[in-house]
């Protein structure tokens, strides 16, 4: 479904993602959860700063695409953040 361009923009993602830190938070005991996503993928990198991702770093030309070298982009949340 979040695959579906119709249901682009309609926070699904972010709803999907608190659930999810919920679940590694409240159920796992998990005190740190990290992605790393590409730097041209700005959609999910917006989303993950708006449940409380903060970026950690950025890994130049880690990852080969399309015939080019794309940065990496690490983000984390603690269960304190």
């Amino acid at each position: 479904m979040i695959g579906d361009r119709q249901a682009w923009g309609k926070g699904l993602g972010t709803l999907l993602a608190q659930f999810a830190l919920d679940y590694a938070f409240d159920w796992l005991n998990l005190n740190r959860v990290h992605v790393t996503m590409l730097a041209t993928n700005t959609r999910s990198i917006a989303m993950c700063e708006r449940v409380g991702f903060q970026q950690e770093g950025l890994m130049r030309q880690a990852q080969f695409k399309g015939g080019e070298y794309i940065d990496v982009v690490v983000m984390s949340k603690l269960r304190d953040d």
